[in-house]
């Protein structure tokens, strides 16, 4: 027998809840710094590791916009062997004033593909990040 399918287009998709959170976040007056950590310890295959990296720079284009300066973002790569990589820093101003830039350099050089057999060193990385805010108040 035939079947039929029908197609719906959703004229209006949902609004990420997030989003409005990140709006107050943008139009405030105060500074805000954000890190971002990315796991590669769990040896993901390449397509794979291309869409989480497509995920970290749509979490960055919400974070930060180039119309504004007041807050930052710095990306962070964890290793298996628990070393700690920053892929874009606090002070990279040519990336922290340009999303689309920043963005690219966070494709181009970040890795998710490396095996840690899952063995993650989460707690080191989370004391590397508690230094990288430290370090950045002084």
């Amino acid at each position: 027998q035939p079947t039929t399918t029908t197609t719906t287009t959703t004229v209006s998709p949902t609004k990420s809840p997030i989003m409005d959170i990140c709006d107050h976040l943008r139009t405030s007056s105060t500074q805000y710094e954000f890190i971002i950590l990315v796991d590669n310890s769990c040896g993901l295959e390449s397509s794979v590791c291309d869409e989480v990296l497509e995920g970290v720079g749509e979490i960055v284009s919400v974070l930060i916009s180039d119309d504004d300066t007041t807050s930052r973002v710095q990306t962070v790569e964890f290793n298996y062997n628990g070393t700690a990589d920053v892929l874009v820093s606090f002070s990279e101003d040519d990336y922290q004033n340009n999303v689309y830039e920043y963005v690219n350099r966070v494709k181009q050089v970040g890795e998710c593909t490396a095996g840690g057999f899952g063995e993650t060193q989460l707690a080191q990385a989370l004391e590397d990040v508690v230094d990288m805010f430290s370090s950045t108040s002084e």
